[in-house]
């Protein structure tokens, strides 16, 4: 699948680099694990920066299988739970196993209201796709596995 990066907007580059550039100006002393954390998410900001001018899409490894009546549905992210119900719930298979962190590490995906929240997992140095991409690997694993039910 071709799922779109999830994007930071030029206010968010510029709160990350003034972020960081407080922090050099001023900390004395060791960096402790606090901080180390907090300059990850920034750093992270404009890590993507770079990658967005770049490319839009991730290439997402996944796979969809069938074993009689049951579909497994692979990804290299850790969902957050909607997703995974999502597909679940809507399955033609009698029961769908998912199978997160498989064929690379795409990071946490983070939902819609998960991004607004503010919670380590769903910032942009957590993941590399966001809520839109989540939306669309639960629209077209669910089209492959019905794809696999048609008969």
């Amino acid at each position: 699948m071709k799922l779109p990066y999830r994007r930071v907007t030029y206010a968010d580059v510029e709160n990350a680099k003034r972020e960081i550039k407080n922090y050099i100006d001023t900390t004395t002393g060791d960096v402790n694990y606090n901080d180390a954390a907090k300059l990850q998410v920034y750093m992270g900001i404009i890590r993507r920066e770079e990658i967005q001018e770049k490319q839009d899409v991730l290439d997402t490894e996944v796979h969809v299988s069938r074993l009689g009546t049951v579909a497994f549905a692979t990804n290299p992210f850790e969902l957050f739970l909607d997703y995974g119900n999502q597909i679940k719930a809507r399955s033609y298979a009698e029961q769908t196993f998912i199978v997160q962190l498989c064929c690379g590490v795409g990071g946490y995906l983070p939902t819609e209201k998960a991004e607004k929240g503010g919670h380590y997992s769903a910032f942009v140095s957590s993941g590399n796709v966001g809520h839109i991409g989540g939306e669309q690997l639960v629209r077209e694993t669910l089209q492959n596995i019905r794809q696999m039910f048609a008969e």
